[in-house]
């Protein structure tokens, strides 16, 4: 769709700008430049253009592995899938919570090195999920991507497991 990716160009330019600005903002926090590299890799994942992505999640891993002090930071930031651009596009309709009853409270899945979902598995009996249910699932984990892990500076295949309300 020529307007979606025309937005994610533009997110992509923003959030370019955003380093560029935050670089030369001596007040600006380790995590604060790291923060907004991992943002445009995110818009790259996003975009498919996972060169980019891949470039910028070293960048960050880089930036934080200049000196032991930082160790906590990467954990926090590179050492476990998250969904990409988590707290930006938090508020779209498409971000609402999964609510209502008969919902399982995991899943688990494989994010791959590209973000992908892969190999899911909802962890309730199969007679205990509705048709709706299912379908409200797979239309959440459908609209999703994942940052992957990242280790070494790279993306890596990693296994996770979270409550369905935080899809």
């Amino acid at each position: 769709n020529n307007l979606v990716r025309k937005h994610l160009d533009n997110m992509r330019e923003s959030f370019a700008a955003d380093i560029d600005a935050l670089e030369q903002d001596p007040s600006a926090s380790l995590e604060q430049r790291v923060q907004a590299v991992l943002h445009l890799g995110d818009a790259n994942l996003l975009a498919e253009d996972y060169s980019r992505a891949r470039r910028q999640y070293a960048r960050a891993w880089e930036m934080l592995s200049a000196t032991p002090d930082h160790r906590t930071l990467r954990q926090r930031l590179l050492d476990r899938p998250v969904r990409a651009l988590q707290g930006i596009l938090d508020d779209l309709p498409f971000s609402a919570p999964l609510t209502g009853s008969g919902l399982p409270r995991t899943l688990s899945f494989e994010i791959s090195e590209n973000g992908d979902i892969e190999n899911i598995q909802i962890n309730a009996p199969p007679a205990a999920l509705s048709q709706g249910v299912l379908g409200d699932i797979a239309v959440k984990l459908d609209q999703s991507v994942y940052r992957p892990r990242i280790v070494g500076g790279q993306p890596v295949r990693s296994s996770v497991e979270i409550p369905v309300a935080e899809l």
